[in-house]
């Protein structure tokens, strides 16, 4: 039982080690046993066992996993190692046959099972793109075992194909500056397809079918996947669609089908925000070091308060994790001048207040006191807008974000 939570330990703490691309196996497996031999050394002291040494000069590596195949459908199998413990497998590119040459993705450890061949699927061990790729399984030694260093590389090629995915956009309209910013909202699924060479979104005017606008989306990848034109016009009401588009030999299919986006997109005096729909870092006060505002509200009721809008933006990293916040308005006395007031929330890992104020001529002002520290008080303004059901639509201008001078 000891040895279980030993090595389970270990394995928690290996498996945050060896991840990551774009460096070499040879880097990988040093920087593996490296951080590894810290590990054991550490809990062999803290546990009261010897701690051993040896020159890895002088110690005898593991043999290459035999026979090793990797099938069209990436189903692979490689006879086991006599003293291996779990293994190892690298997609690198196609001429990347030296040892020290960059990888592209790794897996995770498989681990022997006892049986003479080890089988899997390559899609069961690791996520990776369309492509051709030279595979390379090691062996490695159990984690206590300091008597043999990790195997040379067993090799085989690889070549993967599919279809491109349809794009999904998303969109924002911003009625303070007439445009619009158009997202390619399912650009995580491409990474493991293929990058589209572009995506064409197109408008149609409804009024007159031949005032069309196509806006092209190229370069695309996890950190270029939007666009912003001032190409259509408010007071227009667009049909839009959006087709991607690739050249690449491993997608069975040159274009995705045309999708409908948008069948009636009303461009007026209101913001238009739509599902999918996030800000990157760096914009809308993210940099601002005061977190996301919202952008719109549709139905805000303004003697009772309650949610004032949602702002959704994205953390470090392009199109990482989402990051969403949800502003909650409490009615409270009136700041000069104001026709509504309110006390601000926005709950989170570091929570935000501040407050709201709605003004006779429909403007309206959101300061936010950010969490703590460094962190300035920063302001977004906007409109207000009275609906039929007696309900406010209010909407923010993203580029009015400044941060308030506090004079220290």
């Amino acid at each position: 039982m000891k040895r279980k939570a030993y090595l389970f330990t270990v394995s928690l703490i290996v498996s945050l080690l060896i991840t990551g691309c774009g460096t070499t196996v040879v880097e990988n497996t040093q920087n593996y046993f490296a951080q590894v031999g810290n590990v054991m050394n550490a809990l062999k002291k803290s546990g009261g066992g010897e701690e051993k040494e040896a020159d890895s000069a002088k110690i005898p590596k593991l043999a290459a996993p035999a026979d090793f195949m990797v099938d069209a459908d990436g189903s692979f199998s490689f006879g086991a190692v006599e003293g291996a413990d779990h293994y190892l497998i690298y997609m690198c590119a196609p001429d990347a046959v030296k040892d020290e040459d960059d990888f592209i993705y790794s897996s995770d450890a498989i681990y022997d099972n006892g049986n003479a061949e080890c089988r899997g699927k390559l899609s069961d061990v690791m996520n990776y793109a369309y492509g051709e790729y030279l595979v390379k399984v090691l062996a490695f030694p159990a984690l206590d075992d300091t008597g043999h260093d990790f195997s040379p590389a067993a090799t085989a090629s690889y070549k993967i194909t599919g279809r491109m995915d349809d794009p999904e956009i998303a969109y924002f309209w911003n009625a303070f500056t007439d445009t619009i910013d158009i997202q390619i909202s399912n650009i995580n699924s491409y990474q493991y397809e293929v990058f589209p060479d572009q995506v064409v979104v197109t408008f149609t005017n409804k009024e007159n079918t031949s005032d069309v606008v196509n806006v092209e989306l190229t370069d695309i990848s996890l950190d270029n996947f939007s666009i912003k034109t001032d190409a259509v016009l408010r007071g227009n009401t667009y049909d839009v669609t959006a087709v991607a588009e690739s050249s690449s030999e491993f997608v069975s299919n040159a274009s995705s089908e045309v999708v409908q986006v948008e069948q009636n997109l009303a461009l007026g005096e209101r913001n238009v925000l739509v599902d999918g729909y996030s800000f990157p870092e760096g914009s809308n006060g993210f940099a601002r070091g005061a977190g996301q505002f919202p952008n719109i509200c549709e139905s805000f009721t303004p003697e009772t308060g309650g949610v004032c809008g949602e702002a959704i933006g994205r953390s470090p990293g392009g199109a990482g994790d989402k990051i969403e916040l949800i502003y909650t308005a409490t009615p409270i006395d009136g700041a000069d001048g104001a026709i509504y007031s309110y006390s601000i929330e926005a709950p989170g890992f570091f929570p935000f207040t501040g407050s709201m104020s709605l003004y006779a001529d429909n403007s309206l002002v959101m300061l936010m006191d950010g969490p703590a520290g460094p962190v300035q008080p920063t302001q977004i303004e906007g409109l207000w807008f009275e609906n039929e059901d007696g309900t406010y639509t209010l909407c923010y201008n993203p580029d009015s974000v400044a941060v308030i001078a506090t004079g220290e």
